[in-house]
Formats: C-alpha cells, structure tokens, sequence
C-alpha cells in the first residue's frame, strides 16, 4: 500500500514542478519581450544624441538585468511557497489514506474484470485476511484471487458479478476463501464497476471483509434451534408415549426406552424412594448378566446422590470412578469389581423425579464414554424426567383407583350374596322344614304349594349365583371388543333364564377401553334388572356407532315401571346414571307400567 500511494505522490510532485517552470518561464519570457521592444523605441525617442544613447543602453542592459534577476527571485519565492504547502497538504494526504487503508475492516482493492480478478491494487489488509502481502496479489504474482475463492463457488460469484456490472449496479458477494496457510474464511465482498465514457468496463473497485465470526455464530445458533426443535419434538412425542398405558412395570420400562431416544445411554435405571433409599425397581442394560443386578442406593452414604436430593437437581460424573461411595454401591449389589461387571459405566448422571415438590426417585444414566454428559444434557434429562414422574404418578394412581375398585366391587357382591342368595337359601331351608312338618301331618295340599314355592327359590338362588359367577369372570374386553362381550353375557346369562335376547349393530368399531368396560357395565346393570325385577319374556339390545357417537339402547317386555316415581336408589338405576356420568354422556329411561322399559345411553366416541 505504502509503494503505491508514494508512486502517486511522486507523480504529483513532478506535475506541479513542471507546471511551476513552464508558469516562470512564460512570465520571464512575456516581461523580457516588451522591456527589449518598448525600452529601445523610447531611448531612441527621448535620446538624440548617439553618446548619451549608448550609455543609456548600457545602463538599460543593467536595470533589465536587476529587474529580472528580482522577478525571477519572486516568482520562484512564490512558486517554492506555492510547492511547500501543496507537499504538506500531500504529506498530510498520504498519512490520512495510510491511515485509512490501514485501519480498514478487510482489504480494499482496484483490479480488472477477468476470470482471474487480476488486482492493480490492494491494501495492507489483505495480509491480514489472506496471509499473502499486497505485491503477491498486485499482478496476480504470487496467486490469482480467484484461486483463492471456494472452488464451488468461483463461476457463481463471478456470474453475479457480471450481471450488476451490466446494469450498472453495485455488487454484493458472500463466499468462502482459502487463507496461505490453508484455512478456511466467510468473506462479503461489495464493489463496483469504473467505467469509460462509452460505458465500457475499464476496472472494478471494491472491499472484502472477513466474516467468518458472524458466519460460524449463525450456523451455531441455527444448529441451537434445530437441536432444540428436535429435543422439544421428542419431549412431545415421549409425552404421547408414556400416556399410553397406566400399567406401572411396563410404563417404567417404557420411559427407559423413550429416553434412549432423547439423550443416549449405555446403561440406564429407574430408583424409587423407599425409606430412605432408592430402590431399583426397572432397567436397560447392554448385557443379560448386568440386567440381573439390582442396584440399591443409600443417599445418606452418598454424598453426589445426596446433593441430588436435596437441591432437586441433576448431578453428572465425568466418571464415576471418582466418586468411592457410588462405585462401592454397584461393587456391593454385584459382590465383584465395578471393571468385571459394570464396564461400561464411566460417564454418570442421576435426574431427581419430582412430584409436587418432593423428590420420590431418581433416574440415573451411564455412558462408557468419559465426559460424555454435559450441562445441557442434564437439563434435557430434567425435562424428561419432570414427564416421566407425572407418568409414573398416574400411573400409581390408577393402580390405587383399580385396588379401590376392586375392593368396592367385592363390597357389592358380597351384599349381594347376603342380600339375595344367602336369603334365598335361607327361605329353602324354611320352607323345606314346613314341608316336612305338613308331610308328616298329612297336609298333602300344603306339601305341594310348599315343594313349588321351593322350586321357585331354588331357581331365582340358581339365577342369582349365575349372575355373581358371570360378573366375577366377566369377558375381557381388550381381547374380544365389546359386542363379542355383550353377545357371551346374553348367551351366558339371558338364554339360560328362559328370556329371549337379541342383538343388533350397526357400523361396528372399537372404542377406547375405557369407554368399552364402561357402557358394558351398563347393559351388565340394565340386564340385570331385566332378569332380576323385569319378569320380561324378551329384551333386545341395540349398538350403534358413527363417526363421532356410539349409542347403546336395550329394551324389554316387562312389567316396566312409573318413571314419575323416584327409583334412583334401587333397580340398578343409580349405578347406571353414575357410570354414564362418568363417560360424559346421556341417559335417557322410558317406562310404563305393564308396558316395558327403554333406557338408551348416547355418548362422544
């Protein structure tokens, strides 16, 4: 850069001293012409004499000289004045685009419009951005800078080029360059065409700056927002997969599963907090001899899982051979070395699960690399684990919900057992006795109407314990559906009871299980009802599903009833309404004495 702007200073040096010797020399010549045209006429004019002429002359010779030799000396004072400061203004000049050129952002440059970009021109930046110097570039000495260019990017910069220089517009190029010592840059480059008068192309001016910063920190951050997009994507469809069962042994192995997908692990376990200590209650392990360990932990005796605890937040191990507490748990659970069995356990990371507040377990992961987790693993794992734990809690929940029905449901057979058939057999025996005290009497009239009132107990003690054996081994819905099951109850319990029962469907699908056992259990009350009070000889029950409604609808011949009086707390009615509440649907129940009964459940599937 120095090299150039001191050519171009030197250029205007001899400029201004050319034109300061041809300024003099005019004047001296111009002053000297009429001195000699006009001083001879005027002596000549004024001085007759020849004598006195010539001492005039001589002495004009010397006034010529000395007016002369004053003018010159003032002309060039001026000039040398003149000089003095333009070299000043140009010095000053020089260390103003010195400066400038120095403390570009990049290089600036001035070459011609070819495929090599043959430069005229460059600043000192360029060693900076390239590692070549100014002369290895002038000329394309050393290297071309299109060599310098990408490869893959060479004809489209230079196709970008040539279509802002035919319009006449700036130009502005992003691309990568190779440095002298092989590194790669993010270049952006703006520059524009110098034209001639007929607007030909004569040189392209520009500057190029480095922006490999800026680059690498966008890719970085797009990177950032494409990793966390697919953690946030799998933290959602983690969700939807541990909403799919309430069973709690397969939903822990499950969340082990779905975590593989979210952060990776050799090894992985899920520890619930059971008096004082988490105890192993599932695993994923990378052999069958390992899988078989149950590993314990006690926090009080380990002091990284104790900080776990206490602040409820993940702890990681670069390797967990540096901690002697946890590495004794494992030796202890395995009775040999952590190296002989537990091997690829370096890197180590425990995750609290926390329900409301309070830790209940703890889910802990390994990997054979060392290091391997970092903070924004631990995070990740958080997030998955605070899931998980709401999985699990549900999970125990309706486990609670299925032990309390099934505790409620005993309840209700056993008063039934109490309420009708321990009753029934009750009566049996009593008028079993009244039929032997009037046999013995010879009351031949009350044997008979005694051995008929028996038959009849027996046959409702018959119909009850069918009905309580049914309910005990219902059909299983997941394996069969729900028309499968309705069909076995009538054939099971309706036919054998002398009553006639059909069934209609239309558009059969399956339902949630959920909604399935639900409407069964229904029609299980409904029919039960039938048989039980009814004394109808024929019920039909009707199954109709759509797109987005399931309608159950059973009917029967009875004795029906007044549906003005209040029956809520008998006949099965109030089970009924609860159960329909429960599915969020409606209940609609129509009866008439003597006349049958209609009841038609109406429900979103």
């Amino acid at each position: 850069m120095a090299s150039s702007v001191e050519r171009a200073v030197q250029i205007m040096k001899n400029s201004t001293v050319h034109r300061a010797a041809l300024r003099i020399s005019l004047i001296y010549a111009a002053v000297a012409a009429l001195w000699v045209f006009f001083s001879d006429r005027l002596l000549e004019a004024l001085i007759p004499e020849l004598a006195l002429l010539t001492t005039w002359q001589t002495l004009k010779g010397w006034s010529f000289v000395i007016v002369t030799t004053l003018l010159i000396y003032y002309l060039l004072r001026q000039e040398l004045l003149r000089h003095q400061k333009t070299e000043t203004a140009l010095v000053e000049s020089q260390r103003r685009l010195s400066t400038l050129m120095a403390n570009l952002p990049g290089m600036a440059y001035r070459g011609r419009n070819d495929r090599d970009w043959t430069m005229t021109f460059v600043s000192e930046g360029c060693v900076a951005l390239t590692g070549y110097q100014p002369e290895d570039l002038i000329g394309s000495k050393t290297i071309a800078w299109t060599q310098l260019v990408h490869p893959a990017e060479r004809d489209e910069i230079w196709a970008q080029t040539q279509r802002a220089l035919q319009v006449g517009d700036p130009f502005r190029l992003t691309y990568r360059i190779t440095t002298v010592a092989g590194q790669e840059k993010w270049v952006w480059e703006q520059g524009q065409g110098v034209y001639s008068a007929d607007g030909t192309v004569q040189a392209i001016e520009g500057f190029i700056i480095d922006i490999t910063d800026r680059v690498m920190t966008q890719h970085t951050l797009e990177q950032r927002v494409a990793e966390r997009t697919h953690e946030l994507t799998a933290l959602r469809e983690v969700s939807h997969s541990m909403i799919s069962t309430l069973d709690l042994e397969p939903l822990l192995l499950l969340i082990l599963d779905q975590l593989k997908k979210v952060i990776d692990y050799s090894g992985a376990a899920i520890q619930m907090l059971q008096n004082d200590v988490l105890v192993m209650q599932a695993s994923r392990r990378p052999d069958p001899l390992t899988a078989k360990v149950k590993v314990n932990y006690q926090p009080a005796r380990i002091a990284t899982i104790r900080e776990m605890l206490e602040t409820q937040q993940p702890v990681f191990l670069a390797d967990v051979r540096q901690d002697e507490a946890l590495v004794e748990a494992y030796e202890s659970a395995s009775g040999v070395p952590l190296n002989e069995t537990f091997d690829y356990i370096r890197s180590w990371m425990g995750v609290p699960l926390i329900v409301r507040g309070r830790v209940v377990g703890m889910l802990s992961l390994a990997h054979r690399q060392v290091g391997y987790y970092e903070e924004k693993d631990a995070q990740l794992a958080q997030a998955f684990a605070d899931q998980a734990a709401i999985a699990m809690h549900n999970a125990e929940l309706h486990q609670q919900a299925q032990i309390t029905a099934v505790a409620d449901e005993r309840s209700r057979i056993a008063r039934e057992l109490h309420d009708s058939v321990t009753q029934a057999i009750y009566s049996v025996t009593l008028y079993a006795d009244a039929t032997r005290l009037a046999l013995n009497d010879g009351e031949l009239a009350i044997v008979a109407e005694n051995l008929n009132e028996l038959r009849a107990m027996a046959r409702e003690a018959m119909l009850d314990m069918r009905l309580l054996i049914f309910e005990l081994r219902p059909p299983v819905l997941e394996e069969e559906g729900l028309v499968t099951a309705l069909q076995t109850r009538l054939d099971a319990v309706e036919e054998r009871s002398g009553v006639g029962a059909t069934l209609q469907v239309t558009g059969e699908r399956r339902l949630p299980l959920a909604l399935e056992n639900e409407l069964y259990r229904i029609a299980q009350e409904a029919l039960t009802n039938v048989v039980k009070h009814a004394r109808a000889r024929q019920v039909s029950i009707s199954l109709g599903f759509d797109e987005a409604e399931v309608c159950l609808e059973i009917e029967d011949d009875g004795v029906g009833f007044d549906t003005a009086v209040d029956h809520s707390g008998g006949m099965g009615l109030r089970g009924i309404q609860e159960r329909v509440e429960k599915i969020g649907g409606n209940l609609l129940v129509q009866s008439t004495p003597g006349q049958g009964t209609m009841l038609r459940v109406l429900v979103d599937s």
